[in-house]
């Protein structure tokens, strides 16, 4: 990941401009995007819980405190990670009318709306994307994170598809297709 300089950013304003020793980033599927990134800085700075960069229109954040070494009065040197929305579902509790215990029968987009309603009774601009249509289920919901949730959704018991975000539009479909074709290898 060619990056000349990490900017750090909290709220609107430029906290730290600061070139990287490393920097990388790791995604997975259904599991979101992580940068690692390593500086030096010349002084003590306090980071904060939600200060964050942005790299191809994708925004990290400082989820949990940068390591810090102090190596001399004017050279620390911090390790740093920084994720992408996707670990904000883990953060909210999914609920119905206050109740964190409940069953709900619908189709998999009534299970995305009602997501969302969660996401963005603590957050804001969460939206529903592109949801694959589905018969209905009933599903039994126990004190639960909204990250949980989808997951539940995803599995193959309930609606055995995928999960991604597009910023913070939430997508569920199946990708790939059975086609019937038998690959043999010898003779």
């Amino acid at each position: 990941m060619a990056v000349k300089n990490i900017v750090i950013k909290r709220g609107n304003n430029i906290i730290a401009s600061v070139p990287p020793t490393s920097m990388s980033l790791t995604e997975k599927v259904m599991g979101g995007g992580v940068i690692t990134a390593s500086f030096t800085y010349h002084q003590a700075f306090a980071f904060m819980i939600g200060d964050f960069i942005e790299i191809s229109n994708v925004t990290f954040k400082l989820n949990v405190l940068p390591k810090v070494t102090k190596e001399s009065t004017n050279k620390y040197i911090y390790d740093c990670v920084f994720e992408d929305q996707f670990f904000d579902l883990g953060k909210t509790e999914f609920m119905v009318i206050g109740d964190v215990e409940f069953d709900l029968v619908g189709d998999l987009m009534t299970f995305v709306q009602l997501l969302v309603q969660n996401l963005n009774r603590t957050g804001s601009g969460w939206t529903v994307g592109s949801v694959q249509d589905s018969t209905a289920k009933n599903i039994h919901f126990s004190c639960e994170n909204c990250l949980s949730v989808a997951q539940k959704l995803c599995s193959q018991e309930n609606f055995d598809c995928e999960m991604y975000l597009v910023g913070k539009q939430i997508n569920f479909h199946s990708f790939g297709t059975v086609t019937g074709h038998v690959l043999k290898y010898g003779y």
